[in-house]
Formats: structure tokens, C-alpha cells, sequence
């Protein structure tokens, strides 16, 4: 994702040891499920090595592909916590429901699956093509993208002061200026939180992974990259 540094990637091949050997691709399938599990247990076995939590790690695939990985009959139904009603009569569930009129729906979270301990839910918003406008903060490669796994704890919403209220009397206008203000941002924070599961369409290799962007554009610049075998 032109990352380089961020997180794991995650991909498959066969045992061959060349640099130029091409990356399988991932389809949605019985195959391309059972390649996403492993993938979320090498994550987690990563979490363990270095002594990270494994708590609410979350795996975002495509609807196509979540209900694969539900077919298996592997990962289990999540089950979120108890119902309770909103403040208007209508049952919801209370972390992931606002208590407001008729609720706030959030898509996949309703019909997650649970597998060792993380959390697989379907989305329409994986990424899928090469961003390369806009803020350089955003330019991400997403063409080869099959499932983004990560913890809240792997970006950050950073205070360096609080609200700062500052109120001064002009009495030549007999009147009282109050000025509010507070310096924040936010930004990746723990990147060895964040992975991703790369699919190759027949040009990516194992050496576009690792390599920095260039002209080609299709090297991906990540720290590490990790095969998990072969897609079958």
C-alpha cells in the first residue's frame, strides 16, 4: 500500500525462492478463505512474539469474501452484547447502536464472525485502486488488497493542550472577548498493528513488496513481508 515501514504484508506463492516469483492471487472462494484465516492466525502469532494484546483485532474483507469464510463453518457468530432497548422502543445492540430515534446501523458489525479471538466483518470499502492525489498522507496503492487487519491501538488521536480559554475585558467597548482554543491531531502510531493480505493479478512479485515506489509503480514499500504458503 506504499506504506513502507507500516505493518505486515501477508501474501502467497509457491516455495520457489526467486525474487521474481509472482504473487498467487486470492479469489473468493473456498481456497481464498481458508488463506485469509491463516493470515489471522500468522497476525496473531506476531501479536504474541512481540507482547502485544490480541484483543479486539479487527479483519475487514469483502462482502464476497466474508461470506466464504461464513461457508466454511470455521469462524464463529459473533455474539455482541445484550440487547438493550433505545430510548425510543427499538431493540439494538448498545455498543454498536446509537440510542436515538431508530437506532444507527452500522453495516457488518450486526453479522460478524468471530475466529480466535479476532473479529471478521464485511465491508464495501476496502480499498481497490491507486490513490495518488490529494494529501500524500492518503496516496495509497490499494490494487492489491484482499483484507486489512488491525487494532484501534494502531492509530492515535494525539492532545498536546486541552481547550484553551482566554477572555479579555475591553472597556472601551464595554465588552468581553473570549478566545477558545485547543492544539490536536492524529496519525498511525503503532504500525506493527496494521496488516494487510496482498492478491497478485499475474504482475506483482515478491520483490515489488519490499522495494520502494518508482516509476513502475507497482512496488509496495512495506517493512516486512511475510509468505504463508501457497493458495491451492
Amino acid at each position: 500500500m506504499k506504506a513502507a515501514g507500516a505493518g505486515t504484508c501477508y501474501y502467497f506463492c509457491d516455495s520457489a525462492d526467486a525474487a521474481d516469483t509472482v504473487i498467487d492471487d486470492i479469489v473468493d472462494n473456498e481456497e481464498g478463505a481458508l488463506a485469509i484465516l491463516s493470515a489471522v492466525e500468522a497476525e496473531l502469532v506476531k501479536y504474541r512474539e512481540l507482547d502485544i494484546p490480541e484483543g479486539a483485532l479487527m479483519v475487514a474483507v469483502s462482502p464476497a469474501m466474508f461470506n466464504e469464510i461464513r461457508r466454511l463453518g470455521i469462524a464463529e457468530q459473533a455474539t455482541l452484547a445484550t440487547s438493550k432497548p433505545s430510548l425510543m422502543g427499538n431493540h439494538q445492540n448498545a455498543p454498536y447502536y446509537g440510542s436515538i430515534g431508530g437506532g444507527v446501523s452500522v453495516p457488518g458489525f450486526e453479522s460478524s464472525l468471530n475466529y480466535m479471538g479476532s473479529m471478521i466483518v464485511a465491508t464495501n470499502h476496502l480499498p481497490n485502486s491507486n490513490v495518488t492525489t490529494g494529501d500524500a498522507n492518503y496516496q495509497t496503492d490499494g490494487t492489491f488488497v484482499k483484507a486489512l487487519m488491525f487494532q484501534r491501538g494502531c492509530v492515535a488521536s494525539v492532545k498536546k493542550q486541552g481547550l484553551k480559554v482566554d477572555s479579555v475585558e475591553d472597556v472601551r467597548r464595554n465588552t468581553v472577548f473570549t478566545v477558545a482554543s485547543m492544539y490536536s491531531g492524529g496519525g498511525i502510531l503503532r504500525p506493527e498493528l496494521a496488516s494487510v493480505v496482498i492478491s497478485g493479478n499475474g504482475t506483482l512479485d515478491k520483490a515489488n513488496l519490499t522495494a520502494t515506489e518508482n516509476q513502475s509503480g507497482i512496488d509496495q514499500g512495506f517493512g516486512r513481508a511475510v509468505r504463508l504458503g501457497d493458495v491451492v
